[in-house]
């Protein structure tokens, strides 16, 4: 009881236990990467067609989604965390349509666990 998994990045690491230092898994398989690529490609696409953003926020969020898998290409842990940085500065300047972005996105899971949507 009290114990939490956390997902890490889209590198289908999981850990479990109290403060979350044990790993139980590692998945760097080309698989797992190219199943986030598949999800950058589907996030852009959605993007895309979400009548709620201007094309000024589909173009800022694909070009975001397209650095987190040039970050992913690199291994680049600094391009990552300024990506994901992006990411929250555009839910808080966007707010009414950040929340329907997230749950557009949601249920792509690398992309999902690569933003922490729903971990807090």
């Amino acid at each position: 009881m009290g114990d939490k998994i956390d997902v890490k990045k889209n590198t289908g690491i999981i850990s479990t236990g109290a403060n979350s230092h044990n790993t139980i898994m590692r998945n760097d398989s080309k698989e797992m990467i190219n199943n986030f690529f598949s999800d950058v490609a589907e996030a852009i696409k959605r993007i895309n067609g979400m009548a709620e953003l201007e094309e000024e926020q589909k173009k800022y969020l694909a070009s975001i989604m397209n650095e987190a898998k040039t970050a992913t290409e690199e291994n680049n842990e600094d391009k990552e965390k300024n990506c994901k940085e992006k990411f929250e500065a555009f839910k808080i300047g966007a707010l009414k349509v950040a929340d329907k972005v997230i749950s557009v996105l949601a249920d792509l899971t690398t992309i999902a666990a690569f933003f922490g949507f729903g971990v807090k």
